[in-house]
């Protein structure tokens, strides 16, 4: 009985986490819809004079190969799955 108790709350856990990261990725994925229709429609964040404030831009340093091209059925204890093995190919610029 003792087990039943403590496999129902750990799934209550599991459950719980999911639907956080599930509201996260929605939350983000509106976000950047969002943002770009601001973009396609010409719009810019005034915040201060040359209307850049919150901006940042970021470039990719390199590309991550997996042999899981997708998030389904990644293992979340990469160790534990010896045959799963990726790297980090890291771009380097030309002109170094």
């Amino acid at each position: 009985c003792d087990f039943k108790v403590q496999l129902s709350k750990l799934e209550e856990t599991r459950k719980a986490e999911r639907r956080g990261r599930t509201r996260a990725e929605i939350k983000l994925r509106t976000h950047l819809k969002e943002q770009q229709q601001c973009k396609s429609a010409g719009q810019i964040d005034q915040s201060n004079e040359n209307g850049r404030e919150n901006e940042l831009r970021l470039g990719a340093i390199g590309t991550c190969v997996s042999p899981y091209t997708k998030r389904m059925g990644t293992p979340r204890q990469g160790k534990l799955v010896p045959s799963g093995r990726g790297y980090i190919q890291l771009n380097i610029p030309a002109e170094v």
